[in-house]
């Protein structure tokens, strides 16, 4: 259930503490972090290695309702921050996006969104800016326009390039405070152009970059994954990366490059991830039973197919979305977690190796 008797600043305080003494338990004395509030799956691109290639068609291309909205607003108000993400789509299609946003906002919550730039235009960057949204966050996987073309079909780079520009001529313009952050996903064809890619965001006044491992989740892209570069190489260009970054002073992310010791994936204990369709999971990536390419078994990554289940906890049509914080479902998948033993799909995650 949702601590409503404690406000979020002190929800936040117990959370950090839980979090610096590594002391996790099945029930939390907290309310969630964060939520992330898939509002659409309609997309105008069609990137080669999206998640869209293997869903089922059925989440395909439809907004978030009213209804749906509603039901989840109950745990606005709980808590910190608040991710609009298209998950299957890019949220400034969302007919009703301002509105949500407006609506979020009022209850004092952090809010960032997810776009591919093709629908920001220059009004949405200043009602981006008059709404005061925390974070922009682009995607764009690289600073060579023809790969980004590639994996970006139907994307043009001059015009995200503009875009990044005229968001960040703006926001000195109207002295905003937005910060503008670039989500990379990382494969074997773009590894040697992060550190390019580092030097554009310097010259834009990007914020912050976010380097993540590509998720395979087609056949074909198997052999793309960046972990099917030799160990070596990946060490070495991730170490120059750290190092260009540092030197230019660019806040950025990386991911693991090796399996390490399983970690506890701390998503159990600080985010919901909210779909179109009013399912709360647990995890993002596993929102459907589906087939996956990307397992750790034992001492070694797997890119090979697996069927795995999913992490619904509830659906905010039939249950208050604010007792699945602390419900059976949740309490279980943390139970598991904390025993060393975690159920299907955490036991193969890659989450909880860094590797993504």
């Amino acid at each position: 259930m949702i601590y409503a008797e404690i406000d979020r600043n002190e929800s936040f305080k117990r959370l950090s503490k839980t979090l610096d003494d590594n002391r996790f338990s099945e029930v939390t004395p907290y309310n969630p972090l964060m939520l992330a509030l898939e509002i659409t799956t309609t997309c105008n691109l069609k990137c080669i290695r999206c998640e869209r290639r293997s869903i089922d068609p059925v989440h395909l291309d439809h907004h978030m309702s009213r209804e749906t909205f509603e039901r989840v607003s109950v745990l606005f108000p709980h808590v910190r921050g608040i991710s609009i993400v298209g998950g299957l789509g890019e949220p400034l299609l969302a007919p009703d996006f301002w509105e949500y946003v407006q609506r979020i906002k009022a209850h004092g919550c952090q809010v960032q969104y997810f776009t591919n730039a093709t629908r920001l235009t220059d009004d949405a960057i200043m009602k981006t800016l008059e709404h005061e949204v925390d974070v922009v966050v682009f995607s764009i996987d690289s600073a060579k326009p023809e790969t980004y073309e590639k994996l970006k079909t139907g994307g043009k780079y001059t015009h995200i390039t503009n875009r990044i520009d005229t968001f960040a001529k703006l926001r000195r313009a109207h002295r905003g405070k937005t910060k503008i952050m670039l989500n990379c996903a990382i494969q074997k064809d773009t590894v040697e152009g992060m550190i390019p890619l580092l030097r554009f965001a310097s010259e834009r006044a990007v914020d912050k970059i976010w380097f993540t491992g590509v998720i395979t989740h087609v056949q074909e892209e198997v052999e793309n994954s960046h972990l099917q570069l030799p160990l070596h190489t990946l060490k070495a260009r991730m170490s120059e990366v750290a190092e260009e970054a540092r030197k230019i002073g660019m806040e950025i992310r990386l991911p693991e490059t090796e399996l390490r010791s399983r970690q506890i994936c701390t998503d159990l204990w600080t985010n919901l991830y909210i779909f179109y369709n009013g399912d709360i999971c647990a995890c993002p990536h596993f929102r459907e039973p589906k087939t996956y390419f990307f397992h750790v078994s034992g001492d070694r990554v797997a890119n090979e197919a697996r069927k795995l289940p999913d992490t619904i906890l509830g659906n905010a049509q039939e249950v208050d979305p604010c007792m699945l914080w602390d419900g059976p479902g949740h309490r279980i998948m943390r139970k598991r977690m904390l025993e060393g033993r975690p159920t299907y799909p955490c036991r193969e995650c890659h989450f909880s190796y860094g590797l993504h």
